[in-house]
């Protein structure tokens, strides 16, 4: 079980990183000023992470972490630390591009491939947060059972998003990952609009036995 001293560690851990990359930004970024990271580009990631870390303490002055169902930690865990993990990256690519020591396509391919990892990191944990259809009333079974063919979905779209930025031509990358995430997102669509006309079903008939 992570405990809460351990998970705002993490946080805190992110956020000395992220302020420690933006000082060296600051201190050392190169002249040319098409290079150098902007105001906003450093205190953006340090603005977020603090908020994350700030949001992180209320809950659990709230509802302590070990009240949380483990489904339940782990997405809210998982969730907060892998968009902490993401502004680090995001942070440690910019700095890299300024420098020079990495190119802009090698850049952004990392940043898709990392974003497609958060994609797939959230569709995991999410179907692991609800509770087992047993608990459900017969009529509300449809949706839990689309949330959980929804967080499928958020899966398949993460992995397509990074394969897409690790395999097509950089020019296509980009495109080929939105498209396929459109796709994704459209198929969950068509199939909470069935989940609706579903549910609106079986209440119709619980009325009618009635």
């Amino acid at each position: 079980m992570m405990h809460y001293k351990f998970f705002s560690a993490l946080i805190g851990v992110a956020l000395l990183a992220v302020t420690s990359l933006a000082a060296i930004a600051y201190v050392f970024q190169p002249t040319d000023l098409e290079r150098q990271m902007t105001p906003g580009q450093m205190a953006a990631p340090i603005i977020c992470l603090s908020l994350m870390w700030a949001v992180a303490a209320w809950i659990e002055r709230r509802r302590p972490l070990s009240e949380f169902a483990k489904g339940e930690r782990f997405l809210y865990t998982g969730s907060l630390l892998a968009g902490a993990g993401i502004l680090v990256i995001s942070m440690a690519l910019t700095l890299l591009q300024g420098f020079d020591i990495l190119g802009s396509d090698i850049s952004d391919r990392i940043w898709g491939v990392a974003t497609g990892g958060v994609l797939m990191t959230l569709g995991n944990l999410t179907p692991k947060a609800l509770p087992p259809l047993s608990e459900f009333k017969h009529a509300y079974r449809p949706v839990l059972s689309h949330m959980r063919f929804a967080g499928a979905g958020l899966f398949f779209a993460g992995a397509g998003f990074a394969l897409a930025w690790l395999a097509l031509p950089i020019e296509h990358a980009n495109r080929g990952a939105i498209g396929w995430c459109f796709i994704v997102i459209c198929i969950v669509l068509v199939r909470t609009a069935a989940t609706v006309l579903n549910v609106a079903a079986i209440e119709r008939a619980k009325k009618c036995g009635h």
